[in-house]
């Protein structure tokens, strides 16, 4: 049995935030990349360039308008970069990120200091979904047994969307410890 090789994951961040109109309007801007030693093009910075932007509008001191839209990358888990094949050889080490791009919209309500509302909008598009090439099954869509996902050759073609609506309270118990509600449609 060859040693599994060590994985190194590294990136970097940077964001930006204003609040401009007499602190009524709130912007924020950020890019993000990260990069690993595993995977053929993990160590390619451009490959994994995240922007963001978000921006908040008070309508009063309880109201806000909330909006984002953003793309995020994320490396394929664990289970997916480990698979070896009967001769111990590491096969998935030519996935991409997973790739998402995020639209959200919604309204939040903040009736006092410890308890929060939100009613958000979102859509969300997938890219480069990991898929078996067993069974040309996208392995986001296997996690409802009680088995290991992603202990297999796969591909990284599949794509999905996701959109809907999200309920989201919470309320602030102590200063560490909180409770959180969220239903999502």
């Amino acid at each position: 049995v060859s040693p599994l090789p060590i994985v190194w994951k590294y990136g970097g961040f940077v964001q930006v935030g204003k609040r401009i109109f007499n602190e009524k309007l709130g912007l924020s801007a950020g890019m993000r990349t990260d990069m690993n030693s595993f995977t053929i093009t993990g160590s390619n910075p451009l490959k994994t360039m995240s922007p963001r932007l978000s921006a908040s509008f008070a309508l009063s001191d309880k109201w806000n308008i909330n909006a984002s839209i953003g793309q995020y990358f994320k490396l394929a888990p664990y289970t997916i970069l480990g698979y070896a094949d009967n001769q111990n050889k590491l096969v998935n080490n030519n996935v991409d990120y997973l790739k998402s791009n995020h639209l959200v919209g919604g309204i939040e309500y903040i009736p006092s200091e410890d308890i929060r509302f939100t009613l958000e909008a979102f859509n969300k598009s997938y890219h480069n979904v990991p898929v078996s090439l067993r069974n040309g099954i996208a392995l986001s869509n296997l996690g409802a047994d009680f088995n290991i996902v992603g202990n297999e050759a796969v591909i990284s073609n599949g794509k999905g969307r996701a959109y809907g609506i999200e309920f989201f309270a919470q309320k602030k118990l102590t200063d560490r410890f909180f409770g959180v509600f969220s239903y999502t449609w």
